[in-house]
């Protein structure tokens, strides 16, 4: 197979990460990424904030730039791009959530995002996409408003086999009614894990999503295919639209299991416990 790499799509800079600054778990990160895409971006992450330990805060902002972006998704699902050799679509943000666990099982995420994005005017043409923005200009100015509540009771909260995850999020994005970026979001999700005898182990994750109106502009219209939501074997491939409701199933089979020694003076983390398991299905 011919490689079709190119030098000019390559990204390059720094990432730097610094965790439990003042002891609390709170996380720093920062980003100066430049090349094909260009990312100036930084967050804080405390995730106590009281000697309860059940509130936190995120903080961040960031600037984007790209080089390419779909403007469209042709009749077999895949996406087509307009791309040029300067930055075709620019973005910048500033965001801050607080979260609440009352409970164990039971957390709640409240969020605020300012977004700035300006594409290309080209973009918004007929040869390409008017309904890009669903709006005549070729930037946006919005606020994104989210509240996120989850419950979940499984076993291991990294790595579930038995047990239960549940979640809601509502989410509206620009404050307008109609027009423009005015998008109001209904999601929910549920995970079910089954442990068998044997070390058999199954999971049913449903998801389902609504967007309001039901006019959304191109941009809002990412149902299938984009972040977790796709299918398995059509990853390459997108679906768009106002709603979807999306049903996977997992079988797994643990192999082997071994202890290692972590050389640490603790009576909880003597040893670290691996696991491998073998996805089938």
């Amino acid at each position: 197979m011919a490689c079709k790499g190119s030098l000019e799509r390559v990204n390059y800079g720094i990432r730097f990460y610094h965790f439990n600054i003042s002891g609390r778990k709170d996380q720093l990160s920062l980003a100066l990424i430049n090349g094909f895409t260009r990312n100036i971006s930084f967050e804080y992450k405390a995730p106590y904030t009281n000697p309860l330990l059940s509130d936190g805060v995120i903080f961040g902002a960031g600037f984007y730039q790209i080089r390419e972006i779909p403007f469209k998704t042709d009749s077999i699902n895949n996406l087509v791009y307009y791309k040029t050799d300067d930055f075709v679509k620019n973005e910048w943000y500033i965001t801050g959530s607080y979260s609440s666990r009352k409970a164990i099982k039971k957390k709640e995420t409240f969020s605020i995002t300012f977004r700035h994005i300006k594409v290309e005017d080209s973009v918004l043409s007929q040869h390409y996409n008017p309904n890009y923005f669903n709006s005549n200009s070729s930037y946006q100015n919005f606020i994104e408003l989210a509240y996120k509540l989850q419950f979940t009771e499984v076993d291991n909260i990294l790595y579930p086999l038995k047990g239960y995850a549940t979640s809601l999020l509502l989410q509206k994005r620009g404050l307008q009614l109609e027009g423009g970026i005015n998008q109001f979001i209904i999601r929910t999700s549920c995970n079910k894990y089954f442990a068998f005898s044997h070390q058999w182990y199954s999971c049913i994750r449903i998801t389902a999503q609504v967007d309001l109106p039901f006019s959304q502009s191109y941009i809002n219209q990412r149902v299938l295919g984009y972040k977790e939501d796709y299918l398995r074997g059509d990853e390459y491939f997108v679906i768009d639209g106002e709603a979807f409701g999306l049903v996977k199933f997992d079988l797994k089979k643990k192999l082997f299991h071994f202890n290692l020694p972590t050389f640490l003076n603790s009576k909880t983390y003597k040893t670290s416990i691996c696991n491998l398991c073998k996805n089938i299905f």
